[in-house]
């Protein structure tokens, strides 16, 4: 449950800190005191969007913290409970830059709060009545109800359609090329053999450069080498002459033992010099047999054909020459192509069809069981015998990835009265009812810890008010119930009642929120019902009219 809520900075809520209890808490005001924008500052911690003008005015930020006890979860909620049930959640909205998001402390991005929240606290609010007219709800609705084993029927539904019309996109590609098809062959033919005719090959530039740098610089690398051939030759002939005059020199005097040694090592060195030195001697002009006039046409011929091209190496025109050949050969082979292309799609959608009834049947079974548990839930708010009819209807050739299944909400409001769609039938009062029945039977099949009703008794009173708030009351036995309501007949059953109040202070409005003893309650409540006040208002109207 949500234990305590603290708001800063947030619409017209300067600071704002509440304690929360178990049981059912309702929260009443007058208009515009502020008792949506609370709601609104739950929404945000379910990880509903936020934006500057959230923020109050003259601030840079607002921040919203919700602190919840919670026990028996499990998946992907557990994790993230301390091992004394607590979790606190915070968002902050600042001015121009990304919302900040964090779970116990630990910075989360907002889809693993929404996937972690949606199991903590459920929000029904006036903008989901409205949404009970659109048939793409309606049918979410009922998926909602649907057994856990049937959601890999879904996902497999959703995959199948993917798969198929990918096929099916393919098909009516390889279709639609058929027209000019031989004037693109003809002209991939002459592509593929103009490209071939240069008969490049792999590598071949860079050889060709490398080839013309050395016959350019042949000349000079020739007299160098020679150059350098003669001193090595002056070299070892002088190192030779030394080594013997040394050699004669250590006879007598050993210390000299070592010069002899280094002067042989030196020799060495000079004779590997040599042999590097004549074998780049030897391999000027070898390995080709071009010379310079036609390797320079032979460039020259790399660079027409890439300029014919469009591309800027050889590596990008033998990518040409593949993608044509490939594309001639699905041509040459489009009948072969085109008739594997039908059997896949057409056995794709056999798969599909057969998965997206197997889940139509499902949701048939659901919806007979859910338009009887609704229908029952409705005459304890005061639809006395009302009969809500789900009609499930299943079209092989309206697929799409949530299956072929359409669903329609049609009610009987009073006996003898015929089945009408939603829209057509249900006032503002009905629709709060209606979806009121819906939410007790989804949250009697998946308990949430904390549910939020936001005005969800419009257009209702009376005796069909204390249903409702009978309803209430009968919901947070098992489960925390917050509810934001006008009417006094909802707010009396409560267990613990916050009135929230608009104040002006230093010339600016303030939303507080205190929480009602029994004795200051009974006061709230009268002015909920009219009071002395609003009956002497009355009476003076009626004699002024006199």
């Amino acid at each position: 449950m949500l234990t305590h809520l603290r708001i800063h900075n947030f619409a017209v809520i300067s600071e704002l800190e509440l304690d929360l209890n178990a049981g059912y808490t309702v929260l009443t005001g007058e208009t515009g005191a502020g008792k949506s924008i609370l709601v609104d500052a739950l929404g945000l911690l379910l990880g509903n969007s936020g934006s500057d003008d959230l923020v109050r005015n003259g601030q840079e930020f607002a921040l919203i913290e919700g602190h919840f006890r919670l026990s028996q979860l499990n998946g992907e909620i557990a994790e993230w409970v301390e091992s004394d049930g607590r979790m606190v959640v915070l968002r902050k909205i600042v001015k121009g830059r990304p919302s900040v998001t964090r779970i116990n402390g630990q910075t989360v991005p907002l889809k693993t709060l929404k996937t972690i929240m949606k199991g903590v606290i459920g929000i029904t609010g006036q903008h989901e009545q409205m949404g009970l007219f659109e048939t793409g709800v309606q049918l979410r609705i009922i998926d909602s109800f649907l057994d856990p084993d049937c959601e890999h029927l879904r996902l497999d539904v959703s995959k199948q359609f993917a798969d198929w019309k990918a096929s099916d996109t393919r098909l009516q590609s390889i279709e639609t090329s058929e027209r000019n098809v031989d004037q693109k062959i003809e002209f991939l033919k002459f592509q593929i053999a103009d490209i071939e005719s240069f008969g490049f090959q792999d590598g071949e530039e860079e050889l060709l450069n490398q080839a013309k740098k050395q016959l350019i610089h042949a000349d000079i690398l020739k007299e160098s080498t020679a150059a350098a051939l003669t001193s090595t030759d002056l070299i070892r002939a002088e190192l030779y002459r030394l080594g013997v005059a040394v050699k004669k020199i250590a006879s007598t005097h050993p210390e000299f033992g070592d010069v002899s040694v280094a002067i042989s090592e030196m020799d060495v060195v000079v004779a590997d010099w040599d042999q590097r030195l004549s074998s780049v001697r030897s391999n000027i002009n070898s390995g080709h047999s071009y010379d310079i006039d036609s390797l320079e046409a032979r460039l020259d011929l790399i660079f027409r054909a890439k300029n014919r091209y469009k591309v800027n190496s050889l590596d990008a025109l033998f990518g040409i020459l593949n993608h044509a050949k490939q594309e001639l050969s699905v041509l040459l082979d489009r009948d072969k192509l085109m008739a594997e292309c039908l059997a896949e799609t057409s056995r794709l959608r056999v798969v599909l069809q057969d998965s997206a009834y197997r889940l139509h049947c499902a949701r048939e079974t659901k919806a007979l069981e859910l338009s009887q548990k609704v229908s029952e839930r409705l005459a304890d708010l005061g639809f006395y015998g009302a009969i809500l009819d789900i009609g499930v209807r299943y079209d092989a050739d309206t697929l799409n990835s949530n299956g072929g299944t359409s669903v329609e909400f049609k009610i009987a409001p009073n006996p003898g009265d015929g089945l009408k769609s939603l829209d057509r039938i249900a006032s503002g009062g009905e629709l709060s009812r209606i979806m009121l029945a819906f939410n007790s039977v989804f949250f009697e099949k998946k308990p949430t810890p904390t549910l939020v009703f936001d005005e969800v008794d419009t257009g209702v009173g009376g005796l069909t008010a204390l249903k409702i708030g009978e309803l209430l009351k009968l919901t947070s036995a098992s489960i925390q119930v917050l509810v934001v309501t006008h009417l006094p007949q909802i707010a009396a059953m409560a267990d613990h009642h916050l009135l929230l109040e608009k104040q002006v202070i230093d010339g600016r409005t303030h939303t507080i929120v205190r929480s009602l003893e029994p004795s200051v309650r009974a006061t709230e409540l009268k002015r909920m019902v009219g009071g002395e006040d609003v009956l002497q208002h009355i009476h003076q109207a009626n004699t002024d009219m006199r």
